[in-house]
């Protein structure tokens, strides 16, 4: 049986390989139909550009997640981003760009931060 997964895929600049990080802990709302993913896939791809890394959501404020990234010295990191966020005191654009500022000054790197538009 296939389960869906929060997952970001990350894809070489030639396009030959596909890469997939897949969220390791599903947040409240995406466990009524998401599951886990595994640390296999957290890491780098590497790329013409150097490193690159993506992680999704809450994960760019985890201190393992990020810590794992820097130690691999990610050049280009991909934070991936819902377009809605639960706490009335912080919208979701000041929260993506306050946890991605955090990763380009933890790992030196550059951080392209995306957030799912409603249509």
């Amino acid at each position: 049986m296939n389960q869906l997964r929060t997952a970001i895929d990350v894809l070489k600049v030639e396009l030959v390989t596909e890469e997939k990080h897949q969220k390791l802990v599903p947040t409240i709302g995406e466990r009524i139909v998401h599951t886990g993913g595994s640390g296999d896939t957290q890491g780098i791809v590497t790329s013409e550009y150097g490193p690159v890394s993506g992680l999704c959501c809450g994960e760019n404020s985890n201190p393992m997640a990020v810590s794992l990234l820097a130690a691999q010295y990610t050049r280009i990191h991909v934070a991936n981003w819902p377009n809605h966020f639960i706490p009335d005191y912080l919208t979701m654009g000041e929260n993506a760009l306050l946890a991605s500022r955090n990763m380009a000054y933890m790992c030196k790197c550059f951080v392209q931060h995306m957030r799912h538009e409603q249509s």
